[in-house]
């Protein structure tokens, strides 16, 4: 059984169906705006990073116009990567400084301004733990900090 949804004048997507059904005639696929939705046997589906208080940061890079385009960077490398450990962070971002094996601190702004995330990587979530100038991160403990 095959059960579609295609948008009418969509032959790729109809083309591609075909395709998979012949290949396994049992196989159930839902097709949407030409994407499969539905999992099909040996495909892995990657699943975008989740920030946890972004509003947080918004709120901060109103107080702080300067922080506002590299936060908004910073919030769209987040949320388009997929890393599985804070050695991938680091290739992604080579000024991030590792503080343990889940948080990570990341210079905004030229380094006038510290953020502290914690990553779990499992679930895919960026938690904001600390935002705020260099001097206000020298008085806190990244290691332990939850200021949000």
């Amino acid at each position: 059984m095959v059960e579609t949804e295609v948008r009418p004048g969509n032959p790729p997507a109809t083309k591609r169906l075909m395709r998979l059904q012949g290949q396994n005639p049992h196989l159930l696929v839902k097709i949407w705006f030409n994407q499969i939705l539905v999992p099909i046997l040996g495909t892995c589906y990657i699943k975008p990073v989740r920030l946890i208080a972004r509003s947080t940061l918004a709120a901060f890079w109103e107080k702080h116009p300067e922080t506002k385009v590299p936060l908004e960077r910073w919030c769209r490398l987040t949320k388009a990567a997929h890393w599985a450990s804070t050695d991938e962070i680091q290739q992604a971002a080579p000024k991030a400084k590792v503080l343990n094996g889940e948080r990570v601190r990341f210079e905004i702004a030229g380094g006038n301004y510290r953020l502290v995330v914690a990553f779990d990587f499992h679930r895919q979530i960026a938690f904001v733990k600390f935002i705020g100038t260099h001097a206000a991160y020298d008085r806190i403990g990244p290691l332990t900090v939850s200021q949000f």
